[in-house]
């Protein structure tokens, strides 16, 4: 029986300075789709961010989570549709596309559904009504533990404005929420036996406090227009394949407050035949959750760091392998 293939596209996190700058002497389609997206981020009053990409010395994640949340979100979605570009130059073909959080809109970027320069100005768009005076201060908090217990500890708090921001897999779930809130959930784990991580992110995403930027965001992208996506896509944010405008729809306008459900989508893709996972992007964030959720796949995350023509074409072997 055939086993089809998953490209993965990670959302909030996953950054490294640098990536690319080994690759990209090499593979010239670094280079001219960095370009490609200075150009849009110009052309809608941005600052380039190929630097990011390409030198090790760029800003850390931090760094422009803390000053820079536009250019990191840039960089974060230039990293995904790079990595995207190398694996089909190189005869890497996905059956499905699935992205985590902010990677649902790249997914649906190179699946057709609007263009680079059309992506750009998503990406834009929603930093600027993130930026809006109104928007609460918070952030996220991962827990090692199931949603189940991640419930039961949110109930047990009684904090109105935490939630369940993404259910990743049987050991971890993010909550997120403004800053005070998230304060005392991390107490209140401590207390639990539960270890909690404070992310690198800028804002409270996936909670119904980012409600009023989800509305501005969605009044600036009206003119953007949408295509029938050319790929298969699986969002983890409607929980069903991607099939129609409306789809699109509720996707982009509810991406800031909606929650991600992980760990059902990998389960739903593989049941419906996905044996292998790539992480089409920085770091293995997401293989890693794949690993912990389904026994007998095969996971592959090629760009887990700073990464040289020989390591990238050992992964590539392993991919097809």
């Amino acid at each position: 029986m055939t086993t089809h293939l998953a490209f993965l596209f990670p959302g909030q996190g996953s950054y490294v300075p640098g990536l690319f700058g080994r690759l990209a002497e090499r593979c010239p389609v670094v280079g001219d789709t960095l370009s490609a997206v200075d150009r849009s981020a110009a052309r809608w009053g941005q600052s380039p961010v190929s630097s990011t990409l390409l030198d090790p010395d760029a800003p850390s994640l931090q760094q422009l989570a803390d000053s820079e949340p536009t250019t990191l979100h840039l960089a974060l979605f230039a990293a995904s549709v790079v990595t995207f570009r190398l694996l089909i130059r190189c005869g890497v073909r996905p059956d499905v596309l699935l992205g985590h959080s902010f990677g649902d809109l790249i997914a649906l970027t190179v699946a057709g559904v609007w263009s680079l320069d059309d992506g750009v100005r998503l990406v834009v768009t929603g930093d600027e009504a993130l930026r809006r005076p109104a928007t609460p201060v918070g952030g996220m908090v991962a827990l090692d533990c199931c949603a189940r217990r991640a419930r039961a500890l949110l109930d047990a708090l009684g904090e109105r404005h935490l939630g369940v921001a993404a259910d990743n897999g049987p050991g971890q779930v993010v909550v997120s929420g403004p800053d005070v809130q998230l304060a005392h959930l991390l107490r209140a784990a401590a207390a639990f036996g539960v270890s909690a991580t404070r992310l690198r992110v800028p804002h409270p995403f996936h909670n119904t406090i980012l409600t009023g930027a989800a509305k501005e965001f969605a009044k600036g992208i009206t003119a953007i227009p949408r295509r029938a996506p050319r790929l298969r896509v699986y969002s983890s944010l409607i929980g069903r394949y991607v099939t129609d405008s409306a789809d699109v729809d509720r996707i982009v306008t509810g991406h800031l407050t909606m929650p991600v459900s992980f760990l059902a989508a990998v389960r739903r893709v593989n049941a419906d035949g996905v044996g292998k996972f790539v992480e089409c992007g920085p770091k293995a964030t997401l293989t890693n959750l794949v690993s912990g959720a389904l026994a007998g796949v095969t996971v592959t995350a090629p760009l887990p760091h700073r990464t040289d023509w020989a390591t990238w074409s050992a992964n590539l072997r392993r991919i097809r392998g």
